[in-house]
Protein backbone atom coordinates (compact mmCIF):
# COMPACT_ATOMS: atom_id res chain seq x y z
CA UNK A 1 0.00 0.00 0.00
CA UNK A 2 3.08 2.34 0.63
CA UNK A 3 4.43 1.48 -2.26
CA UNK A 4 1.16 1.99 -4.41
CA UNK A 5 0.52 5.24 -2.37
CA UNK A 6 -3.21 3.69 -1.45
CA UNK A 7 -5.01 3.19 1.56
CA UNK A 8 -6.72 0.24 3.20
CA UNK A 9 -10.07 -0.05 1.01
CA UNK A 10 -8.72 2.09 -2.01
CA UNK A 11 -7.37 -0.95 -3.98
CA UNK A 12 -9.42 -1.63 -7.25
CA UNK A 13 -8.62 -5.30 -7.79
CA UNK A 14 -6.96 -7.65 -6.20
CA UNK A 15 -6.26 -10.68 -8.65
CA UNK A 16 -4.26 -13.89 -8.07
CA UNK A 17 -4.07 -17.31 -9.24
CA UNK A 18 -2.80 -19.78 -6.70
CA UNK A 19 -0.30 -22.22 -7.54
CA UNK A 20 -2.69 -25.36 -8.97
CA UNK A 21 -0.17 -28.32 -9.22
CA UNK A 22 -1.90 -29.63 -6.61
CA UNK A 23 -5.33 -29.42 -8.05
CA UNK A 24 -4.86 -30.19 -11.81
CA UNK A 25 -5.48 -33.11 -13.36
CA UNK A 26 -2.34 -33.12 -15.42
CA UNK A 27 -0.53 -34.02 -12.04
CA UNK A 28 -0.88 -36.32 -8.96
CA UNK A 29 -3.75 -34.37 -7.74
CA UNK A 30 -2.54 -34.42 -4.08
CA UNK A 31 -5.16 -33.07 -1.15
CA UNK A 32 -2.29 -32.90 0.90
CA UNK A 33 0.30 -31.09 -1.55
CA UNK A 34 1.23 -27.76 1.00
CA UNK A 35 0.61 -25.54 -2.21
CA UNK A 36 -2.81 -26.12 -1.78
CA UNK A 37 -3.38 -24.04 0.77
CA UNK A 38 -1.69 -20.71 -0.75
CA UNK A 39 -5.09 -19.52 -0.89
CA UNK A 40 -5.13 -18.94 2.76
CA UNK A 41 -2.50 -16.09 1.51
CA UNK A 42 -4.53 -14.84 -0.97
CA UNK A 43 -7.50 -14.44 1.57
CA UNK A 44 -5.14 -12.75 4.05
CA UNK A 45 -3.96 -10.26 1.92
CA UNK A 46 -7.94 -9.43 0.94
CA UNK A 47 -8.81 -8.80 4.80
CA UNK A 48 -6.16 -6.49 5.06
CA UNK A 49 -5.91 -4.61 1.77
CA UNK A 50 -9.84 -4.77 1.61
CA UNK A 51 -9.94 -4.21 -2.47
CA UNK A 52 -13.17 -3.17 -4.09
CA UNK A 53 -12.94 -6.49 -6.28
CA UNK A 54 -11.07 -9.77 -6.44
CA UNK A 55 -10.26 -12.30 -8.97
CA UNK A 56 -9.50 -15.57 -8.23
CA UNK A 57 -8.09 -17.88 -11.06
CA UNK A 58 -7.35 -21.86 -11.02
CA UNK A 59 -8.06 -25.27 -12.65
CA UNK A 60 -11.45 -26.87 -13.38
CA UNK A 61 -9.61 -30.45 -11.21
CA UNK A 62 -10.70 -28.38 -7.91
CA UNK A 63 -14.36 -30.17 -9.01
CA UNK A 64 -13.44 -33.78 -9.47
CA UNK A 65 -13.00 -36.48 -6.83
CA UNK A 66 -11.27 -36.09 -3.60
CA UNK A 67 -10.18 -32.36 -4.44
CA UNK A 68 -14.11 -31.33 -4.09
CA UNK A 69 -13.68 -31.10 -0.36
CA UNK A 70 -10.92 -28.60 -1.41
CA UNK A 71 -13.25 -26.83 -3.64
CA UNK A 72 -15.88 -26.44 -0.79
CA UNK A 73 -13.36 -25.23 1.71
CA UNK A 74 -12.28 -22.12 -0.96
CA UNK A 75 -15.62 -21.24 -1.11
CA UNK A 76 -16.56 -21.05 2.48
CA UNK A 77 -13.66 -19.37 3.45
CA UNK A 78 -13.73 -16.47 0.33
CA UNK A 79 -17.66 -16.15 1.58
CA UNK A 80 -17.00 -15.72 5.42
CA UNK A 81 -15.32 -12.26 4.30
CA UNK A 82 -16.96 -9.34 3.37
CA UNK A 83 -17.55 -10.08 0.05
CA UNK A 84 -20.31 -11.03 -2.12
CA UNK A 85 -18.79 -13.80 -4.23
CA UNK A 86 -19.73 -16.14 -7.29
CA UNK A 87 -17.79 -18.73 -9.05
CA UNK A 88 -18.22 -20.08 -12.88
CA UNK A 89 -16.40 -22.60 -14.64
CA UNK A 90 -15.49 -20.75 -18.12
CA UNK A 91 -13.86 -22.33 -20.74
CA UNK A 92 -10.85 -19.76 -22.58
CA UNK A 93 -12.16 -21.20 -26.30
CA UNK A 94 -15.42 -18.65 -25.72
CA UNK A 95 -13.35 -15.80 -25.08
CA UNK A 96 -11.48 -15.30 -28.06
CA UNK A 97 -8.95 -17.76 -27.03
CA UNK A 98 -8.39 -20.69 -30.05
CA UNK A 99 -7.76 -23.17 -26.85
CA UNK A 100 -9.65 -25.19 -25.24
CA UNK A 101 -8.55 -24.28 -21.64
CA UNK A 102 -10.99 -25.03 -18.32
CA UNK A 103 -10.74 -22.66 -15.56
CA UNK A 104 -12.70 -21.71 -12.45
CA UNK A 105 -12.90 -18.23 -11.76
CA UNK A 106 -13.98 -16.83 -8.12
CA UNK A 107 -14.96 -12.88 -8.15
CA UNK A 108 -15.64 -11.00 -5.20
CA UNK A 109 -17.27 -7.59 -4.23
CA UNK A 110 -17.21 -5.87 -1.30
CA UNK A 111 -20.69 -5.77 0.28
CA UNK A 112 -20.55 -1.75 0.83
CA UNK A 113 -20.54 -1.27 -2.95
CA UNK A 114 -23.89 -3.25 -3.48
CA UNK A 115 -22.38 -4.60 -6.75
CA UNK A 116 -23.06 -8.35 -7.30
CA UNK A 117 -19.86 -10.06 -9.27
CA UNK A 118 -20.52 -10.21 -13.36
CA UNK A 119 -19.02 -12.29 -15.91
CA UNK A 120 -18.35 -11.37 -19.95
CA UNK A 121 -20.55 -13.19 -21.72
CA UNK A 122 -19.24 -16.54 -23.93
CA UNK A 123 -19.06 -15.97 -27.71
CA UNK A 124 -20.81 -18.34 -29.72
CA UNK A 125 -18.17 -19.38 -31.77
CA UNK A 126 -14.59 -20.52 -31.04
CA UNK A 127 -11.31 -19.26 -33.13
CA UNK A 128 -9.32 -22.60 -34.43
CA UNK A 129 -5.64 -22.98 -34.81
CA UNK A 130 -6.05 -22.52 -38.46
CA UNK A 131 -6.93 -18.79 -37.51
CA UNK A 132 -4.46 -19.01 -34.87
CA UNK A 133 -1.34 -20.28 -37.08
CA UNK A 134 -2.26 -18.10 -39.73
CA UNK A 135 0.92 -16.08 -40.97
CA UNK A 136 2.98 -17.24 -38.00
CA UNK A 137 7.02 -16.14 -38.04
CA UNK A 138 8.90 -19.66 -38.99
CA UNK A 139 11.23 -20.99 -36.43
CA UNK A 140 13.14 -24.41 -35.93
CA UNK A 141 11.51 -27.56 -35.72
CA UNK A 142 11.70 -30.33 -33.28
CA UNK A 143 10.47 -33.65 -33.99
CA UNK A 144 9.45 -36.32 -31.66
CA UNK A 145 12.69 -39.23 -31.70
CA UNK A 146 13.02 -43.10 -30.45
CA UNK A 147 9.61 -44.84 -30.39
CA UNK A 148 7.53 -41.77 -29.86
CA UNK A 149 8.88 -40.69 -33.60
CA UNK A 150 7.61 -43.58 -34.95
CA UNK A 151 4.15 -43.96 -33.72
CA UNK A 152 3.52 -39.91 -34.20
CA UNK A 153 2.60 -40.60 -37.70
CA UNK A 154 -0.02 -42.76 -36.77
CA UNK A 155 -1.53 -40.15 -34.42
CA UNK A 156 -4.84 -38.60 -35.68
CA UNK A 157 -6.45 -35.25 -35.76
CA UNK A 158 -7.32 -34.13 -32.31
CA UNK A 159 -6.36 -37.29 -30.67
CA UNK A 160 -3.61 -38.53 -28.26
CA UNK A 161 -0.47 -40.82 -28.28
CA UNK A 162 -2.09 -42.28 -25.42
CA UNK A 163 -4.71 -43.99 -26.86
CA UNK A 164 -2.17 -46.10 -28.91
CA UNK A 165 -0.45 -46.86 -25.67
CA UNK A 166 -2.41 -46.89 -22.73
CA UNK A 167 -1.63 -46.17 -19.13
CA UNK A 168 1.95 -44.60 -20.63
CA UNK A 169 4.03 -41.62 -20.64
CA UNK A 170 3.82 -40.89 -24.51
CA UNK A 171 0.64 -38.57 -24.47
CA UNK A 172 1.51 -36.53 -27.64
CA UNK A 173 -1.91 -34.74 -28.85
CA UNK A 174 -1.98 -33.84 -32.47
CA UNK A 175 -4.32 -30.72 -33.50
CA UNK A 176 -6.92 -30.80 -35.67
CA UNK A 177 -6.88 -27.13 -37.71
CA UNK A 178 -10.64 -26.49 -38.20
CA UNK A 179 -10.87 -26.97 -33.93
CA UNK A 180 -9.20 -24.88 -31.13
CA UNK A 181 -5.83 -26.40 -29.76
CA UNK A 182 -6.47 -28.71 -27.05
CA UNK A 183 -5.37 -27.53 -23.36
CA UNK A 184 -1.60 -26.76 -23.38
CA UNK A 185 -0.57 -27.83 -20.03
CA UNK A 186 3.13 -27.01 -18.54
CA UNK A 187 3.98 -30.83 -18.77
CA UNK A 188 6.17 -31.03 -21.96
CA UNK A 189 8.24 -34.00 -22.02
CA UNK A 190 10.57 -34.21 -25.02
CA UNK A 191 9.85 -36.91 -27.21
CA UNK A 192 6.72 -38.16 -24.94
CA UNK A 193 4.07 -35.74 -24.59
CA UNK A 194 3.40 -32.56 -26.45
CA UNK A 195 1.22 -30.88 -29.01
CA UNK A 196 2.22 -32.18 -32.67
CA UNK A 197 1.32 -29.89 -35.74
CA UNK A 198 -2.11 -30.83 -36.88
CA UNK A 199 0.20 -31.87 -40.94
CA UNK A 200 3.68 -32.28 -39.73
CA UNK A 201 4.83 -34.75 -37.32
CA UNK A 202 6.35 -32.47 -34.87
CA UNK A 203 6.17 -30.37 -31.86
CA UNK A 204 4.53 -26.97 -32.53
CA UNK A 205 7.37 -24.17 -32.21
CA UNK A 206 6.97 -21.91 -29.45
CA UNK A 207 5.91 -19.10 -32.00
CA UNK A 208 3.46 -21.38 -32.56
CA UNK A 209 2.85 -22.26 -29.20
CA UNK A 210 2.46 -18.33 -28.58
CA UNK A 211 -0.99 -17.85 -31.08
CA UNK A 212 -3.28 -20.24 -29.46
CA UNK A 213 -2.27 -19.26 -25.62
CA UNK A 214 -2.86 -15.62 -27.11
CA UNK A 215 0.85 -13.95 -26.45
CA UNK A 216 1.71 -11.83 -28.79
CA UNK A 217 4.26 -12.67 -31.21
CA UNK A 218 7.00 -10.18 -29.83
CA UNK A 219 6.32 -11.79 -26.59
CA UNK A 220 9.93 -12.73 -24.73
CA UNK A 221 9.86 -15.93 -22.82
CA UNK A 222 13.01 -17.00 -21.13
CA UNK A 223 14.65 -20.68 -20.77
CA UNK A 224 15.14 -23.88 -23.44
CA UNK A 225 12.45 -25.23 -25.37
CA UNK A 226 10.82 -27.03 -22.82
CA UNK A 227 10.86 -24.38 -20.00
CA UNK A 228 9.14 -21.99 -22.68
CA UNK A 229 6.83 -24.30 -23.07
CA UNK A 230 6.20 -24.70 -19.43
CA UNK A 231 5.72 -21.00 -19.14
CA UNK A 232 2.94 -20.95 -21.79
CA UNK A 233 1.31 -24.03 -19.92
CA UNK A 234 1.29 -22.23 -16.63
CA UNK A 235 -0.34 -18.77 -17.75
CA UNK A 236 -3.74 -17.21 -18.07
CA UNK A 237 -4.32 -16.44 -21.75
CA UNK A 238 -4.18 -12.83 -21.59
CA UNK A 239 -7.55 -12.75 -24.31
CA UNK A 240 -9.07 -14.78 -21.67
CA UNK A 241 -8.12 -12.68 -18.71
CA UNK A 242 -8.63 -9.44 -20.74
CA UNK A 243 -12.49 -10.22 -21.20
CA UNK A 244 -12.89 -11.19 -17.39
CA UNK A 245 -10.92 -7.50 -16.40
CA UNK A 246 -12.66 -5.83 -18.68
CA UNK A 247 -16.05 -6.96 -17.88
CA UNK A 248 -15.11 -6.24 -13.85
CA UNK A 249 -14.26 -2.46 -14.88
CA UNK A 250 -17.28 -1.59 -17.47
CA UNK A 251 -19.84 -3.70 -14.90
CA UNK A 252 -18.39 -3.15 -11.44
CA UNK A 253 -15.51 -0.75 -10.69
CA UNK A 254 -16.98 2.30 -12.93
CA UNK A 255 -20.13 2.38 -11.13
CA UNK A 256 -18.88 2.89 -7.58
CA UNK A 257 -17.33 5.93 -5.91
CA UNK A 258 -13.57 5.92 -6.07
CA UNK A 259 -11.31 8.38 -3.90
Amino acid sequence: MEFCGIKKGELDLLDASPPCQGFSTAGKMKVVDGRNDLFLEFARLIRELKPRAFLMENVSGLLVGRMKGKFVEIMEMLKSLPYRVKCKLMNAMYYDVPQSRPRLIWIGTRRDLKRDPEYPVPNNRCPTVRMALKDCPDEVKVRPKGKAGELTPKIRPYRDGSDMIPDSYFNLKRLAWDRPSRTITHRMRMYLSGHIHPDEDRFLTIAELKRPSTFPDDFQLVGNFEQKWGLIGNSVPPKFMEAIARTIKERILCHVPTS
